[in-house]
């Protein structure tokens, strides 16, 4: 019997559902203690969690392979209802009296139409695709009595990670590609951005402000404005690129009311951080005083800065303007 200072009501909906699998703790109701305590009952699991379990008896391959076998159909009833777990790791594997594995712990789990972009990554929550890994890892757990990879001082979110850049650096590389596969970029992307990845989610930003693929050009005010909310996000997170593009949108307007004070400070960090595109409009607002007030000195700096990276307007005006490089 669980303990909730609030109780969650897409849990309890969800494990309503789940009453029809021998491979998932049955959930009987929930008991009200007070006004500000609640208990999610649910039947009484003796010998504890995967992990407890494996340290106290010694697992023999029938029961190996029975435990994995259970987990695997909890999952496939789960995949029939459309609900992901969110978080299948051996914590979360119960042990009744009759040495049988079963799924707990829903209070992360999702519903597949319910998932949305702003999904974050931890090792308690994670997508559809990524969380294979961590089955992976499960049923390598149950072979081996022990988390992988511990003795290497690695932990499950460093793997997961790795897997998931590789994952988007190959759909940087076929985006960026002469004739590479867009559609293909763009799911990819997409996935990963659901996932909470930064980087994706201003590729996402990226491809529906350029409107990249054909059905990106319909809606577009309505994608310019979800363009304008990665790049801030990305923005905020330090992705140069993202800063850029997001002070080019409170610059002119693109998805976010016009506001050149807040172009120029997203702009000035990116110039900053060695955005060379940055540095020149940076350098050129300064010099009309568009935005900020007129300054020779700081126009000079970021032309100079943004020529000696070859940025070709810069060194078209600082030609113009006599300013040595």
């Amino acid at each position: 019997m669980d303990s909730i200072n609030q109780i969650n009501c897409q849990q309890v909906a969800i494990l309503k559902e789940l009453k029809d699998s021998e491979h998932i703790t049955r959930f009987y109701g929930i008991a009200v203690a007070d006004e500000l305590k609640f208990y999610l009952v649910t039947e009484w699991m003796e010998n504890g969690n995967l992990r407890d379990y494996y340290k106290n008896h010694k697992l023999d391959w029938n029961k190996r392979f029975e435990f994995a076998i259970g987990i695997c159909r909890g999952i496939a009833f789960l995949n029939a209802v459309e609900i992901l777990h969110h978080d299948i790791r051996g914590a979360n594997i119960l042990i009744n009296k009759d040495h049988k594995a079963k799924i707990a712990n829903f209070g992360l789990s999702r519903r597949f139409g319910d998932i949305t972009r702003n999904i974050q990554v931890n090792l308690e929550n994670v997508h559809t695709k990524t969380s294979k890994i961590f089955l992976g890892a499960l049923l390598w757990e149950i072979a081996e009595e022990e988390i992988p990879y511990t003795r290497l001082g690695i932990d499950l979110q460093t793997i997961r990670d790795k897997v998931v850049k590789e994952k988007y650096h190959q759909a940087i590389e076929e985006h960026r590609k002469p004739n590479g596969n867009k559609h293909k970029a763009w799911e990819s992307f997409k996935s990963h951005a659901e996932c909470g990845d930064i980087i994706a989610k201003y590729w996402v930003g990226y491809y529906l402000y350029h409107y990249i693929l054909p059905e990106h050009k319909e809606n577009r005010q309505a994608n310019l404005q979800h363009a304008a909310i990665l790049f801030k996000e990305a923005a905020d997170h330090g992705k140069v690129e993202a800063q850029l593009r997001y002070g080019f949108c409170l610059w002119v307007g693109d998805g976010v009311p016009v506001n050149w004070d807040e172009a120029i400070r997203y702009l000035k960090v990116a110039a900053d951080n060695g955005n060379p595109t940055a540095m020149y409009n940076v350098g050129s607002a300064y010099w009309i005083g568009k935005g900020v007030i007129k300054d020779q000195e700081i126009c000079s700096k970021y032309l100079k800065m943004a020529a000696k990276k070859d940025q070709h307007n810069a060194i078209a005006m600082c030609k113009k303007l006599g300013i040595t490089y």
